[in-house]
């Protein structure tokens, strides 16, 4: 795998254009369903997504809760402060290990005939790009690395730290400006609950901020710039603004002017 040599990169059309052509494929796509982009690895393996602590809904900011369930504070997204978790591209050394890592453990869980030949080869499959985000509630760790690969038969997928993610679960492919897993664990001591949202964006969209809302507060916005179309986000909130189960996750994907272009409230 050569991975001290960028990708090639695609020219550019001038803003207006790529501004104009944004609004004519979204029309075009909500009434043919078009699909934006090339199918995933999570999608090509059956990746399951798994959610702790429930299955995925979708529900609006307005919607009371069930009967039994504490209220969910509502928090208008301006009133909430925002953090960036951006720490920059990842050294070419330390996106070869992980890479490395990352292709092997796919390999080898990989099904009989799943991929075609060589697809897996490391030397025929391009890294598109390798970040650091800040490893929010992870007690030890203060970075994670964030990976985006390409095989020699098109097919996209994203490694965080060294393992495969699968992104879909949120958003629709064919209407949407930003598609994602989402999942939640509680960690540290005294526990909290912290949320992790993997995604794929068109290419409008330049960053995407996910929050957490419980019955006493709401979590800062974590805020990624998107790379390769891509990107994963993370939130933390202490369990007792949380309350693992009886959280939201408000998730927004936006443009360079800031201009909200994908909005989402799941959990």
């Amino acid at each position: 795998m050569n991975l001290t040599t960028p990708p090639p990169v695609e020219p550019l059309d001038p803003e207006y254009v790529t501004e104009l052509q944004h609004d004519l494929v979204r029309r075009a796509r909500k009434k043919r369903r078009v699909p934006a982009w090339t199918p995933v690895l999570a999608a090509a393996c059956g990746i399951a997504i798994i959610v702790a602590g429930g299955v995925l809904l979708d529900r609006s900011n307005s919607e009371p809760a069930p009967a039994g369930r504490p209220a969910i504070v509502q928090v208008p997204a301006g009133q909430s402060p925002t953090q960036s978790l951006d720490l920059g591209p990842a050294s070419d050394n330390e996106a070869s290990v992980a890479a490395v890592a990352c292709l092997a453990k796919e390999a080898a869980a990989a099904k009989p005939n799943q991929y075609p030949g060589g697809s897996l080869d490391p030397a025929t499959i391009q890294l598109k790009s390798a970040r650091w985000i800040k490893a929010l509630g992870m007690p030890g760790r203060e970075r994670q690395l964030v990976q985006s690969f390409l095989t020699a038969n098109d097919v996209w997928f994203l490694c965080v730290d060294g393992h495969a993610v699968p992104y879909q679960g949120v958003g629709d492919r064919a209407t949407d400006d930003v598609v994602g897993s989402w999942s939640w664990s509680e960690v540290g001591s005294p526990s909290a609950l912290r949320a992790t949202f993997a995604f794929r964006s068109l290419a409008i969209v330049t960053r995407v901020e996910l929050r957490i809302r419980g019955i006493n507060g709401a979590s800062p916005w974590s805020v990624v710039s998107v790379a390769d179309r891509a990107g994963y986000v993370t939130a933390v909130l202490p369990d007792a603004q949380a309350r693992h189960g009886s959280a939201q996750l408000d998730i927004r994907g936006l443009d360079k002017t800031g201009k909200v272009l994908f909005e989402k409230t799941v959990g």
